[in-house]
């Protein structure tokens, strides 16, 4: 688009050029046919009358017209779109404005020749001096006009921008007339004056056949508009009815010529037609996707795209039909008028003769416009339905082909259009798309119900077994410590009451009798630790397992009162997510354990520390004890497994399963490296942190 100062320039070049050349050109002709001779030409410019007249005309001709064009140029300024509707009124007005005082200014042009050569040469007028220069002066305005007058429409042209023009100011029938017809017909006048003016012969017979030929040629420059008029007439109409909100399909856009123009509204309406498939398709799709999106339940959505179908193709009847999971068949599951039946309102057998069949199997649309006549028809469902027309297209993406979707005429024979064959495939793909979502859909809600169930029945087992479980732990605290303290009690009674009556063997069995009893008693006591273990609500919070550590070991040297030569390096000095309570019962197992089978080593030591792997922290327990055999490894962390003999170290063996539990409630791991006589070392994780 120009720029405003570009304009300004470019205008006023064009209206100096109208108002300049014209006498110009005018004078020179006049000289040259020697109506008026070199001296009286001389003589008449000058004289002040022409000379005054002609720059009064300029003078006013600048200072008006780039005053009546400044919303235009305000508008390439600034852009206002409120200002477009007067820039359009100008515009539009320009033409007869420019018209009206351009022939003003030309027509009188003649008059003050005429008096000027009078009054100040030794011309003397005649009548026919008259006519031939007022021609002369018409003909030169026109020829010399018009080029400008298109060049100033151009220059308006290049400034619109986005203004919308609504009508035209130039038709382009009037543009052919003026530009090749009337100008020719204007030059052969100018060619007529100059001839007379040579010879000197022109006589009223030669007058009327040149006045004849002039109207001839004019009849057939607007037999030669006509021509272009009906050339263009397509489009004309085919915009006048879009403006008054016509479908663009009527009337049909037919060319009406066989020239470039007849080339153009062709394929223009190629270009119209895909337009509208594409809009149809679109709107289909639209639809369903919406069905789609809105319908959860696969009846429906069936129901929705069989009516879709139907709509779109303008046909008596449309089809759903699918393949059936559990046989080689496909069933007609969907039809106009008939909601969704799963077991099918008609059944096809893969191998029959059918156009659904054969649509399903070749993976192609098959488009039959005479059912008579084509041998892929059922017979069966043609006398079912009555069919005259049918077009059915596979519900199929990639390499699946799960059904066909048909649409058939019962009433009349068709023609089905590419239009149609395009709606129907792209409605089979997009209906194939949305079945196949809507049926992940229901698998999915299908497995989520399964999954709801699932763990309502693992969630009422769960409920049932702790029910069991604490019912046994009851019976464990209650029932069985009694008889335990009953069989202890005894022992010592009969012990001191008997000591005298029993020999050295009966003493010893009623002590193992007694010690057995209170290790039964320790065993029921850590058997009921594992199961709250297991039970316990999680408390996650901060804990440092360093301070926990510490408390421990000071712990365990307490219990040795003369003191016993131990180091403990403890190298953790971290806070992580845990719960307090369970963590600091797995430490105490742990160190509790590296205590206990470095007992027998002079220097025994026991590091507790970190390591980082992947970016998880790894804690771990290391001493130099007496280690055990990496092949029974897997024996750890079961309940009431030993790997060394209960006179070699004390212990349940319910330590360390008791830890492999709490540290898999934390979402995290444990394993051990050992060998025989060199220590152990007990690694374990606690989850994400």
């Amino acid at each position: 688009m120009l720029k405003a100062h570009d304009f300004r320039r470019r205008f006023l070049s064009l209206i100096l050029l109208a108002w300049v050349l014209p006498p110009v050109m005018g004078l020179s002709f006049i000289l040259f046919t020697r109506i008026l001779t070199y001296e009286q030409i001389l003589g008449i410019m000058l004289a002040p009358i022409e000379p005054l007249y002609i720059i009064l005309w300029i003078s006013f001709a600048i200072w008006f017209f780039p005053r009546y064009v400044q919303p235009l140029q305000r508008w390439l300024e600034q852009r206002d779109m409120q200002a477009a509707p007067e820039v359009l009124r100008r515009m539009q007005h320009f033409p007869l404005l420019f018209w009206g005082i351009f022939l003003v200014y030309l027509s009188l042009a003649p008059s003050t020749v005429l008096v000027s050569a009078e009054i100040f040469t030794d011309f003397v007028a005649q009548p026919v001096d008259w006519f031939r220069i007022h021609l002369v002066a018409l003909i030169v305005s026109i020829i010399v006009g018009l080029p400008i007058f298109f060049k100033i429409l151009d220059l308006f042209g290049q400034s619109l921008g986005d203004i919308a023009l609504t009508r035209p100011h130039v038709t382009i029938k009037a543009k052919v007339f003026l530009i090749g017809a009337l100008v020719p017909l204007l030059i052969d006048t100018m060619l007529v004056q100059y001839y007379w003016t040579r010879t000197g012969f022109f006589t009223t017979e030669t007058f009327f056949v040149w006045l004849m030929l002039e109207f001839l040629a004019i009849a057939g420059s607007l037999i030669f508009m006509q021509s272009i008029g009906q050339s263009l007439a397509p489009l004309r109409n085919m915009l006048g009815h879009s403006k008054d909100g016509t479908s663009p399909d009527q009337p049909a856009l037919l060319p009406m010529s066989t020239d470039e123009l007849g080339v153009l509204t062709t394929e223009y309406r190629q270009l119209l037609n895909e337009l509208r498939i594409h809009n149809d398709f679109l709107t289909m799709n639209n639809r369903l996707l919406r069905s789609a999106s809105q319908i959860d339940e696969l009846p429906m959505l069936l129901d929705s795209i069989v009516d879709l179908c139907r709509e779109a193709i303008d046909d008596d009847m449309s089809f759903l039909i699918l393949k059936d999971e559990n046989s080689e068949e496909l069933l007609g599951v969907a039809q106009t008028g008939c909601s969704y039946n799963p077991e099918g309102y008609f059944r096809l057998a893969m191998h029959e003769t059918s156009i659904a069949v054969w649509a399903f199997n070749e993976g192609k649309t098959a488009a039959i416009d005479n059912t008579a006549q084509d041998p892929r028809v059922s017979k069966r469902m043609n006398e079912k339905f009555e069919i005259k027309s049918a077009i059915a297209a596979p519900l199929r993406s990639d390499d699946t082909t799960i059904g066909v979707l048909m649409s058939v005429n019962r009433k009349q024979y068709r023609h089905y259009t590419q239009r149609e064959i395009t709606l129907i495939e792209g409605l089979a793909r997009e209906a194939m798309l949305a079945i196949s979502t809507t049926r992940l859909k229901v698998q999915r809600r299908q497995a989520e119900q399964a999954l709801r169930r699932h763990h309502e029945e693992l969630e009422k087992r769960v409920i049932e077994r702790t029910r069991e479980l604490e019912s046994f732990s009851y019976s464990v605290s209650h029932d069985l410590r009694a008889p335990l303290r009953a069989i202890d009690g005894y022992s010592h009674a009969l012990l001191e009451d008997c000591h005298d009556q029993l020999d050295d063997e009966g003493r010893n069995f009623l002590e193992r009798i007694s010690l057995n009893a209170v290790r039964m008693a320790v065993l029921i006591d850590d058997l009921l630790d594992l199961s709250r273990i297991g039970r316990a609500e999680m408390k996650t919070g901060p804990a440092k397992p360093g301070e926990m550590a510490d408390k421990i070991m000071l712990a365990l040297q307490e219990t040795r009162p003369e003191g016993r030569p131990v180091k403990f390096d403890n190298q953790v000095d971290i806070t992580v997510q845990a719960d307090k309570r369970l963590l600091y019962v797995a430490l105490e197992n742990l160190l509790n354990n590296a205590w206990k089978y470095s007992g027998n080593e002079p220097d025994a030591e026991i590091t507790f520390g970190t390591q980082t792997e992947d970016g998880k922290t790894i804690f771990y327990i290391r001493d130099n004890g007496v280690g055990f055999d990496m092949a029974y490894a897997d024996k750890l962390f079961g309940a009431f497994q030993r790997l060394h003999r209960h006179d070699e170290f004390e212990g349940t063996g319910i330590g360390l399963a008791t830890v492999a539990r709490i540290i898999q409630r934390h979402g995290g791991s444990i394993w051990a490296e050992a060998e025989t006589g060199k220590g152990a070392t007990f690694y374990f994780t606690l989850g994400a942190q």
